[in-house]
């Protein structure tokens, strides 16, 4: 007769669930940047909201450095058991595998998506000396002299999708990055730089004060912060010119379905908390949960496309 250990037959005669809830093992959540900005937001209202559900602690472990190749690897290479997860944006997983190959870490089968959890918008701003008021001006005028534009650095989504913006209008702008999107406002509003991709909430103060033109917004619908501004499917220009970025959850390649559906639960669940969404919007973001196969399909597709893009506009690593 076979023996089955004792502890073995009791694992054996509790559900999966049970079982779950039995490791109280902290879940870490490996932030690509350091404290501060929409990375880091999105991670800590996942963490505070995500515990419950979970039933064990979840921690925010920032990792910045090297355009969030250090957290993804890290990540990569740990343990597919569901208590190590990234959080990082959209060119973590679409623009470094094209800009930055190889990498140490594969965006596509290194990782088990869990979901995208929330999206922040941007907005095309120009100095408030240009002149322009309306993109239909900005389009003239950029066909008339050569225009600058500032970015957060080379291969961010603010320069990529400036870049996109400039051949879907069939204009050419130079490019002049900058570290962070302070100095690149500051530098727009200097006129040091024309134009300026960037979140609604990093200038909304700017355009108020008149120092700054909002002259289309990258989204669905108008941004509640500029009702006024049109979007750019309203302007005439192709909408997905200025991709929204996302902020998404991956655990492990190798991690269990069960484990990845139920990490998928509790993020909806967090962002499905009042509370977090007040914050979030607060912060610029919208929830956007979504699911492991979306954001798969996603990763896919953005690599596709960032690298066309990529490769069209001559773009190379600083």
């Amino acid at each position: 007769m076979i023996r089955i250990p004792r502890r073995a037959a009791l694992g054996l005669l509790l559900p999966a669930s049970a079982l779950a809830q039995a490791d109280t093992r902290p879940v870490r959540l490996i932030v690509t940047v350091a404290p501060g900005g929409a990375v880091d937001l999105t991670a800590r209202l996942l963490a505070q909201h995500m515990a419950g559900p979970l039933g064990r602690p979840v921690l925010v472990e920032n990792r910045p450095g090297a355009n969030g190749v250090l957290a993804a690897e890290l990540v990569a290479k740990s343990a597919p058991d569901g208590t190590t997860l990234l959080v990082a944006p959209r060119e973590v997983f679409g623009v470094n595998p094209v800009l930055y190959a190889p990498l140490p870490y594969d965006a596509e089968r290194g990782f088990a998506p869990i979901g995208i959890a929330t999206t922040g918008h941007y907005v095309l701003v120009a100095n408030a000396g240009l002149g322009v008021t309306t993109l239909a001006e900005l389009v003239t005028l950029a066909r008339r002299r050569e225009l600058a534009y500032g970015s957060t650095g080379v291969g961010s989504m603010p320069h990529l999708n400036m870049e996109a913006f400039a051949r879907d209008a069939g204009i050419r702008l130079l490019h002049v990055p900058y570290r962070g999107t302070g100095p690149a406002a500051t530098a727009t509003v200097a006129g040091d730089v024309a134009l300026l991709v960037t979140t609604a909430q990093s200038v909304a103060a700017l355009v108020q004060e008149g120092r700054l033109v909002a002259l289309a917004a990258g989204s669905p619908t108008r941004l509640a912060q500029f009702p006024a501004v049109p979007t750019l499917a309203e302007a005439g220009i192709a909408p997905n010119s200025l991709m929204p970025n996302y902020f998404a959850l991956a655990a492990p390649a190798g991690t269990p379905p069960a484990v990845v559906a139920r990490l998928n639960a509790a993020m909806r669940q967090a962002l499905a908390v009042p509370e977090t969404g007040e914050r979030l919007r607060a912060g610029g973001l919208d929830p956007a949960p979504g699911s492991p196969e979306e954001l798969a399909t996603t990763i896919v597709a953005d690599i596709r496309h960032f690298g066309e893009l990529i490769r069209a506009a001559g773009i190379t690593r600083e």
